[in-house]
């Protein structure tokens, strides 16, 4: 049986990028937790990206790369209180396990640069799924508290789902260890 609670979390935000800078005006360190592998391996991409910016005097930039499952939710919650903001540089899965790590720390600030296959997440909450324009926007924008939930003991913020759904997720997860793209979906859907 899984239960669900929704919940407001009073210590963590979702900031898009957009809010960075405005949000953070005497502090400025950013964490950016990169899954290289996502969206097929074209987020390994974004690295230069992210070192390159134009950043404002001032801010400080330091960026962690995953190389296996679970090492966002840690780098996440060592890192929780050392940095202003720790952004999710991959897709909704590289998502989930930064939003579980700053979960786990108690505190922290989310910072999103869209970089998966769907970024379903992002696409629900009206923002860009391209990480190129998020990258502009940082110095303009909002912040917003969001909600997480509980299934069983884990947390989530964009969706538990059971069933069919849920079917097709794992089976893409198997199918995206020899084809790293949205053909992965559709595959696992026909299956």
């Amino acid at each position: 049986m899984i239960y669900i609670f929704l919940f407001k979390i009073e210590n963590f935000l979702l900031c898009s990028l957009n809010t960075l800078f405005n949000f953070f005006k005497t502090k400025s360190k950013v964490l950016y937790i990169l899954n290289p592998n996502s969206n097929g391996g074209k987020a390994a991409g974004l690295e230069g990206m992210l070192r390159d910016w134009e950043y404002p005097s001032g801010v400080s930039v330091d960026i962690m790369k995953t190389t296996k499952p679970g090492d966002a939710v840690v780098y996440a919650e060592e890192n929780a209180s050392k940095y202003d903001v720790v952004c999710a540089v991959g897709g909704d899965g590289t998502l989930n396990e930064v939003a579980n790590g700053l979960y786990n720390a108690g505190t922290g600030v989310l910072g999103i640069i869209p970089s998966g296959t769907g970024n379903d997440f992002l696409k629900g909450i009206g923002r860009s799924n391209n990480p190129e324009e998020s990258m502009p926007s940082i110095f303009t924008g909002e912040k917003r508290k969001i909600d997480g939930g509980f299934a069983g003991e884990h947390f989530f913020l964009n969706i538990a789902s059971v069933g069919f759904d849920a079917t097709i997720v794992k089976e893409t997860e198997t199918i995206k260890k020899y084809v790293r793209n949205k053909c992965a979906y559709y595959l696992a859907l026909i299956k």
